[in-house]
């Protein structure tokens, strides 16, 4: 789904106050009950002056390298994809937006670094080491896609089931893992899932929210949540590896005649709240949920 107009002008004018530094800008581009969350590090902060606190004390200031990529979801949930550089790294960051009229109320940010893609899946993935988010823009073909196909693909993955992915799959069916540059076609997907050293990761979705800033648990303790409406979706789970490495992981999904046409995936893993904001933000427990 493209960006709706009543959603770039808020969004943007968010992108360009952080860039800028500008506190006060910021503050315009806030709601006043805003909450951030930041999964990885179980931080949560409330309310528009602590999120400009850190904005004013963040010790390096972001340079926008890609992007920004901006995706109209559920209602006024919008999907935010770019990549920065924050003192001399490269990150990929991932932000779901809510948004009330022209304020944002909500945000839940997520950072990924780049990269190698592993020796094992490179003889079935292309490699781009440049990856442009304008080159994502494919939009679905507008036609809504019922729940139901949504869990039957979920399930598909959790399941470990090859088959039953590519049969929900579009002919034309890509994929991609933007930290990398690795991008797939249904065949690379299925060799992945058959070849994944150690088996692939853990994580058992038992209910689909839809428009929902709620968290549901599945058996196994993992948090997950999917929203989505028209042609495109997207999810975030927690998910466990056979190694016991545990990760964030936020996956975009748009549909052309009922099926997946275009998937993206990040991976996010945990990381240490940085001491330099722990005055303004509250600490919780990722596993008990994320709303």
């Amino acid at each position: 789904m493209a960006t709706r107009p009543e959603h770039a002008v808020p969004i943007r004018r968010y992108l360009d106050a952080v860039l800028a530094r500008d506190p006060a800008a910021l503050a315009a581009a806030l709601a006043a009950d805003v909450v951030e969350v930041f999964p990885q590090s179980g931080e949560r902060v409330r309310g528009s002056a602590a999120v400009v606190e850190l904005l004013r004390r963040h010790p390096t200031p972001p340079t926008l390298v890609a992007g920004p990529f901006v995706t109209s979801c559920a209602g006024d949930v919008v999907l935010v994809e770019a990549k920065f550089e924050d003192g001399g790294e490269p990150w990929w960051f991932v932000d779901r937006f809510g948004v009330d009229g022209d304020r944002i109320r909500r945000m839940t940010s997520y950072f990924g670094q780049p990269f190698e893609a592993p020796d094992w899946r490179r003889p079935f993935v292309h490699l781009e080491p440049t990856i442009d988010p304008a080159r994502w823009a494919d939009d679905g073909d507008g036609q809504p896609v019922d729940r139901a196909t949504v869990e039957r693909y979920l399930q598909a993955l959790v399941d470990r089931d090859p088959l039953a992915q590519a049969g929900l799959r579009h002919p034309e069916f890509r994929g991609l893992y933007p930290q990398s540059g690795e991008r797939f076609d249904s065949a690379g997907a299925m060799a992945e899932a058959r070849g994944y050293p150690g088996g692939l990761p853990t994580s058992r979705p038992i209910e689909i929210g839809g428009g929902t800033e709620d968290w549901v648990l599945t058996p196994l303790g993992v948090p997950i949540r999917v929203v989505g409406e028209s042609d495109t979706w997207f999810g975030e789970a927690s998910v466990v590896y056979p190694n016991g490495e545990r990760l964030f992981s936020v996956t975009v999904m748009t549909f052309r005649a009922g099926l997946v046409w275009r998937a993206r995936t990040y991976f996010c893993p945990p990381f240490e709240p940085a001491p330099w904001r722990a005055e303004i933000v509250e600490r919780f427990d990722p596993l008990a949920g994320l709303g």
